[in-house]
């Protein structure tokens, strides 16, 4: 199937034909998960969308049949008992499938992305080519069966955002060839659009100067201070008062001149120190978070969640943003949410006021009398109050306003006040350049309740978008054992390695030192790395122990585990489900491969559950699952199920002695010597 998402919702199949996927609420739910493909989205959060406040009593039935409808469109062929492939069930909600050849938004990203490239790589012809193919992709408001739901607005405005800068790089690409005349109309109708972007002036003023339109270049330096003024009243920045220089003094430099980007978050080059930090951020977390930047810098603060595992990247990600913020002029404050013991309250605000050079907040005294909701507002005004100082211009000899990114890392290690200050600010962002990132454990962490609210808020507001880390695909996990090893030249490691670690950055690179430090590249001589071990049984120790039980066994059976494996040895159906719940939720187990079967999502998991057992717990869960394959299949003679019982109970010595170790060795060495003769 083939999505377009820039404009009405289209959808196609494989020859071209038109596909109807139904009345308005399929055709949302569809566009929804086309807004964010290959990321599960929130049941809650589509219910919300689709019905609004207050859903009808049968909305779970109701949502349940728009994707079993949507779900025999989109994979007509499919039979009656095979999974679907498409549009897929992960906890918390639904994911849909798609990459850039499936889906115009993704495509359109990705050929903008090269083709911004190739104008800073200096192959401006190849960067007007890819960038007239990103930009034919967009039909009209993208999202448009969204409505004006604020959830969509965000992603809408990302998009368009994008589209933007597509024709902003477009121009520069022109300017670049020499074509300057056809840049000028497209920059005109983008002043027109977004009147109070300095940088966009820049490129009309340059492109009607190298079209010989001096007067013209003037002028339009005119408009634009009357209207800084009128609207905002401020004056032009430094880009501009330069450019109007130089343009007066006939500088020869301007024809060669190229704006670049007011922040770029790009992947450094391999060699760049480093360089592991990024290889595992995909280009739509890159290029989502430099849209949310020029929009911040062009007046429009906003604030972005990074979620996700520990070790998946949310503070290598942020760390970028920070790192080219500072490149590029912003002013940049950094806070950890520490939570420990003895930290003050608000000390994370403490210190991103302390690094913008603002007074320290005064938070209300423990015994005053009086409204606690109406102390924690004004603090709340004394906060924002002092953030849009940080973005103002000096008292003397400032003329414009400087960006300003604050990072909020491990937001869950927040106090109370803490988040009900951010949740307060996103509703009221300070109408300036400020660009707020938070960071947060979404997976494996039980977050505190004003955290789980504040999250809950954020989701609300038009100004907020979140992003959930993913793990590495097999290339990215190559591509950083690389950067780790310095070559990686069986690809299969990489396999592998991806298969133990799930593609979680973190736990590869410890992976990685491990096997530098072993000198040896065998996955089966390398241990859990202590510090992989500490993050996982962190998250194995919060879960009820019953799920722990279940977890034990289902780690002793293998990497993935049947419902028929668990009713065999001795656990219902029912508690099974109960007892599996909360490790999927924490992220520790996914679906299987097959109909009711769990798996791990990293074999590390699975590893550190195992390795923990005593040695006669161990025997005990080998001699339970050995009874329970007997009785799943008596009498059987399939080899791999010989084999599999010839291991369990050679593990199960202790307990169950020699009798049926010796049976099934025998029987699995008899079956080896007939596939070899």
């Amino acid at each position: 199937m083939r999505y377009r998402v820039l404009g009405p919702l289209e959808v196609e199949d494989a020859d071209g034909r038109p596909v109807d996927v139904g009345g308005a609420k399929p055709r949302a739910l569809l566009t929804l998960l086309l807004a964010e493909p290959g990321r599960v989205v929130a049941v809650d959060r589509i219910v919300s969308a689709l019905w609004g406040e207050h859903p009808p009593p049968t909305v779970t039935g109701t949502l349940q049949a728009h994707v079993s409808h949507l779900r025999r469109v989109l994979e007509p062929a499919r039979g009656p008992r095979e999974a679907p492939t498409v549009l897929l069930t992960r906890p918390p909600g639904y994911l849909l499938q798609a990459g850039p050849a499936q889906l115009d938004s993704l495509c359109f990203a990705q050929l903008a992305e090269e083709g911004d490239r190739a104008v800073a790589g200096g192959d401006p012809a190849r960067g007007v080519a890819l960038l007239d193919r990103a930009l034919a992709l967009w039909r009209g408001e993208p999202l448009a069966e969204l409505g004006d739901l604020p959830s969509a607005a965000t992603d809408r405005l990302r998009l368009t955002e994008l589209h933007v800068r597509a024709r902003e790089r477009r121009c520069d690409a022109l300017l670049a060839t020499g074509r300057a005349d056809a840049a000028v109309p497209d920059l005109q109708h983008l002043v027109a659009e977004h009147p109070l972007r300095e940088r966009l002036w820049a490129r009309l003023v340059t492109a009607l100067y190298a079209a010989d339109r001096q007067a013209d270049a003037l002028d339009a330096l005119r408009r634009c201070t009357e209207r800084l003024r009128d609207e905002l009243g401020i004056d032009p920045g430094p880009e501009l008062r330069d450019l109007e220089r130089a343009v007066l003094r006939q500088d020869p430099r301007l024809t060669d001149r190229v704006p670049r980007p007011v922040l770029s978050v790009v992947p450094p080059s391999a060699a760049t120190p480093g360089a592991e930090a990024l290889v595992d951020h995909p280009q739509v977390e890159l290029a989502h978070l430099r849209v949310v930047a020029e929009q911040a810098a062009g007046g429009r603060p906003g604030v972005v969640v990074l979620g996700g595992e520990a070790g998946i990247g949310k503070t290598r990600l942020a760390e970028t943003a920070a790192d080219a913020g500072r490149a590029t002029g912003w002013s940049v404050a950094w806070s950890r949410c520490a939570d420990d013991a003895g930290a003050p309250a608000l000390w994370p605000w403490t210190q991103v006021l302390e690094q913008l050079g603002q007074e320290q907040l005064a938070p209300p005294a423990e015994n005053a009398v009086g409204d606690a909701d109406a102390a924690r507002f004004r603090l709340f005004q004394d906060l924002r109050a002092r953030l849009a100082a940080a973005a103002q211009p000096a008292p003397v000899g400032g003329a414009t306003t400087r960006p300003v990114l604050v990072v909020l890392d491990d937001l869950q290690g927040a106090d109370t006040t803490l988040v009900q200050l951010l949740a307060l600010l996103a509703r009221h962002l300070p109408r300036v350049p400020l660009l707020v990132v938070v960071t947060v454990r979404t997976v494996g962490e039980e977050l505190p309740e004003a955290v789980v609210d504040c999250l809950a808020r954020l989701n609300r507001e038009p100004a907020c978008s979140r992003l959930r880390l993913a793990g590495l695909d097999p290339d990215g996990v190559a591509a950083l054992l690389a950067a780790q090893l310095g070559s990686v030249g069986d690809r299969s490691l990489a396999a592998a390695v991806h298969d133990r670690t799930g593609g979680n950055p973190f736990f590869v690179v410890e992976l990685s030192r491990w096997m530098v430090g072993a000198h040896d590249l065998h996955l089966d001589s390398v241990p859990v790395p202590p510090s992989v071990g500490e993050v996982l049984r962190t998250r194995l120790d919060r879960l009820p122990s019953d799920t722990r039980a279940v977890l034990e066994l289902t780690a002793i059976a293998g990497r993935e585990v049947t419902m028929d494996l668990l009713e065999s040895a001795g656990i219902p159906a029912e508690e099974a489900l109960t007892a599996l719940d909360p490790a999927v939720a924490a992220g520790l187990v996914v679906a299987g491969t097959r109909p009711w079967s769990w798996r791990f999502a990293h074999a590390l998991v699975q590893e550190v559950l195992a390795g923990d057992l005593s040695a006669l717990r161990r025997a005990r869960l080998h001699a339970r699952l050995g009874e329970a394959l007997e009785r799943c299949i008596p009498g059987t003679t399939d080899d791999e199920l010989v084999e599999r019982l010839a291991h369990h109970f050679v593990a199960a010595l202790p307990v169950t002695g020699p009798g049926p170790a010796r049976l099934y060795s025998t029987a699995a060495a008899r079956a080896a010597r007939a596939r070899l003769a």
